[in-house]
């Protein structure tokens, strides 16, 4: 069965709630979809009430009516790769009436609009473009000492060494191409971006390599890091 969007409006969570159920904060509707995903098994349709829950979420994602194609059967939790590399983290699949299947997230629509910013997409798509050179970094570095706490690195997450962080690179790299944020075209790849102009990807793939001074580091101490670069 095909389903409509609806449209966003600003704390929907709120005022409209997800089937009658009112959320006070958008914390708390993404502590729900967040509990609902984790205690999911993989690649098993969803029963009701939660496959319903979360239908009436997405619903409000700005892209939903191409998502859903035919018409959505199911909705499925995979084990999805990170953008670029990293920890690899739960998402939605839409399994549609044709038998085709897209991923879709959850996150969307709660954003402004129902939609994801120029700004997050092009970065995402941007660290899939380095995925190779953060591996080859998580290759060499594994099993060394965090230089952070010193704890064994048996696993762990890429790190750009601010003040030369990933949103800082991105920036000088459009800057001497004489590009903004709205000039890159990001081809949704399903689970992942990219950029659609190939000779742009190879350009920022270069940069990167040249100018990006990578560490890996402790998943603790990843959190830490992520709010001193904010």
């Amino acid at each position: 069965m095909i389903l409509s969007a609806i449209p966003y409006a600003p704390k929907w969570w709120k005022t409209e709630g997800v089937l009658g159920e009112i959320f006070p904060t958008q914390h708390a509707l993404k502590l729900r979809i967040r509990e609902i995903i984790a205690r999911s098994e993989f690649d098993v349709p969803l029963g009701d009430p939660s496959r319903a829950f979360l239908v009436e979420v997405l619903r409000r994602h700005h892209d939903w009516l191409a998502k859903q194609g035919e018409g959505v059967v199911s909705v499925v939790v995979r084990l999805n790769p990170p953008p670029g590399f990293g920890t690899a983290t739960r998402g939605l699949w839409l399994i549609r009436a044709d038998a085709t299947e897209v991923d879709i997230s959850w996150v969307t629509p709660l954003q402004a609009g129902g939609k994801s910013t120029a700004k997050k997409d092009v970065a995402l798509a941007a660290r899939k473009e380095v995925a190779d050179q953060t591996r080859a970094v998580f290759e060499r570095l594994r099993g060394t000492e965090c230089p952070i706490c010193s704890k064994p690195l048996f696993s762990g997450h890429v790190d750009h060494i601010a003040p030369d962080t990933l949103d800082r690179l991105l920036a000088d790299w459009l800057t001497q191409e004489g590009l903004s944020l709205q000039d890159i075209e990001v081809a949704d790849l399903g689970v992942e971006n990219a950029f659609a102009d190939r000779d742009l990807a190879a350009s920022w793939s270069r940069y990167h390599l040249a100018n990006a001074k990578l560490r890996l580091i402790h998943p603790g101490e990843n959190l830490s890091v992520a709010r001193l670069k904010t």
